[in-house]
């Protein structure tokens, strides 16, 4: 994967997609031969992918207590 996808975040993004998404089920079900496939064809495709765009997400505080964060603040701070 290392040698396919240079960029350290494209490759955390990659397994973060792969994890996510319905191959990772078919790898502990048991088509192993099928996934390679498909997986394959995945890696090829991210290494000629153009960097994602990111997101900017503005989370008020109040005055700055860390305890004032809403619950809708705090998840999207942990998805980071």
């Amino acid at each position: 994967m290392k040698a396919s996808v240079r960029d350290a975040v494209a490759r955390r993004r990659f397994w973060e997609r792969f994890f996510a998404s319905s191959l990772a089920d078919r790898v502990l079900s048991g088509d192993e031969r099928g996934v390679e496939v498909d997986l394959a064809a995945l890696v090829a495709r991210e290494g000629q992918a153009a960097p994602e765009r990111g997101i900017l997400y503005i989370v008020g505080a109040g005055p700055g207590d860390p305890e004032l964060l809403t619950l809708k603040a705090a998840r999207v701070m942990a998805e980071v």
